[in-house]
């Protein structure tokens, strides 16, 4: 019974990675699904290399990162 109620108080997210890719969609789905049954939080996460774009092009980088906020938003709000 013990290891039952310290199930329930730890609600550990579910992290899951995305590059937005059908691939990827799927594996959010199905990471989603499982945060839902577990009664738990869904984090996604994106990580893209700019390669010193922010000291290149400041407007450029703040550009590019604003459009993958975007795209991880959207993804966030399909899933709710």
């Amino acid at each position: 019974m013990a290891e039952n109620s310290k199930q329930k108080k730890d609600k550990r997210p579910i992290v899951c990675g995305t590059d937005f890719s059908a691939t990827a969609v799927e594996a959010v789905d199905l990471a989603a699904a499982i945060a839902k049954r577990l009664g738990t939080k869904l984090v996604l996460v994106h990580v893209d290399a700019f390669h010193g774009m922010a000291e290149v092009d400041p407007t450029l980088f703040e550009a590019a990162l604003s459009q993958k906020r975007g795209e991880l938003d959207r993804e966030a709000a399909r899933l709710r």
